[in-house]
């Protein structure tokens, strides 16, 4: 398992490995445009080009889009030079005519290195840094339509709420706010947190993981279901060190669904979330970053279904050499969604 150190410094390697990983993915597009005849029809357009200044520069989370077609999202870097001179990152709005306004610049302590998307609130967005605050270990925010954040949690890293959250938020009827942190440092040392801020910045620990059995370093945001149970998975930790997807009920305890053994196909360290819907397939193109070990190189990924049994599980199982690609190439592979 990697340390909370270590992760800060995956960035700047992330950011050398992306330029040529965008080159092959685009390779891999043009590869399915020409398999696919419906898919020649499309057209890709850009709707912004990012210069690096005062606009932002490595969007990494996806987009929010309004009822009136606007577009809502966040660069990693540039805004404000404050936090280094590669900047701290920006939420920007584009509307549908193309043109892109900044709605927030940060500045480090207000949050840094934005990594997941923004939700929707009844006057605004709620969103989550990977790092800054007051102790550098991230921070929840919100910002209402006019770009004012309002800063709801920072992170303290050292104590017992964690730091580091990589992945987004999800907000229940009452206001609450849910998520994950992939890194606590303590004695003895901890491998992250799921937590609950209220609308007033009070946070709860729901769970503190400890590697095995649990898991350890959620990468990934959580999902809600109906009676208020919360699941996601774990990059790490578990019986075999490989990740976990797991359960929390209301009460914080956790059930581990499954623990990934990283043998016989069923994959290894998970750093997507679990989709709320019944399992399905879908055919996606997508990179699974492994950064550590194998000298950072990019490795493809794939989840199976729980079922093994399944028509999926077996149609699954005869793509193993594809989802199993070897270390530093990238592959196109059946993806597949639990619960």
């Amino acid at each position: 398992m990697t340390t909370a150190l270590q992760q800060r410094g995956w960035f700047s390697r992330i950011r050398f490995l992306a330029t040529s990983a965008a080159l092959a993915l685009q390779i891999l597009l043009v590869a399915t445009l020409a398999a696919n005849p419906l898919a020649q029809a499309q057209m890709y357009t850009v709707l912004y080009r990012f210069t690096g200044g005062s606009d932002g520069a490595f969007p990494w989370a996806a987009l929010l889009r309004d009822p009136a077609g606007n577009l809502y999202g966040t660069t990693m870097e540039v805004g404000d030079l404050s936090c280094n001179v590669t900047g701290c990152g920006t939420v920007f709005k584009l509307n549908t005519n193309g043109r892109q306004s900044v709605l927030h610049a940060f500045n480090g302590s207000d949050g840094y290195l934005v990594r997941a998307a923004l939700i929707r609130g009844p006057q605004g967005f709620y969103g989550i840094s990977w790092q800054g605050g007051a102790d550098g270990w991230g921070v929840v925010f919100q910002l209402d339509s006019g770009g004012n954040e309002t800063l709801l949690y920072s992170f303290t890293g050292l104590g017992p709420d964690g730091g580091l959250p990589y992945g987004g938020l999800i907000r229940d009827a009452a206001g609450n706010l849910y998520g994950t942190c992939s890194a606590t440092i303590q004695q003895p040392e901890t491998w992250g947190t799921a937590f609950k801020v209220d609308a007033t910045g009070n946070i709860t620990i729901l769970h503190t993981f400890t590697g095995k059995p649990d898991g350890a370093q959620p990468s990934s945001g959580l999902i809600r279901d109906t009676a208020g149970n919360l699941y996601g998975t774990t990059s790490a930790g578990g019986a075999t060190g490989q990740g976990t997807v797991f359960k929390l009920d209301r009460a914080g305890a956790e059930t581990v669904l499954y623990s990934f053994t990283g043998k016989n196909g069923d994959g290894a360290q998970p750093r997507g979330g679990v989709d709320p819907g019944h399992v399905r397939q879908s055919v996606r193109h997508y990179l699974h970053w492994r950064l550590g070990g194998q000298r950072n190189r990019v490795q493809a990924g794939c989840v199976w279904p729980r079922d093994r049994t399944s028509q999926l599980h077996r149609q699954a199982r005869r793509s193993l050499s594809i989802c199993r690609a070897a270390p530093g190439r990238l592959g196109q592979s059946l993806r597949y969604h639990l619960i």
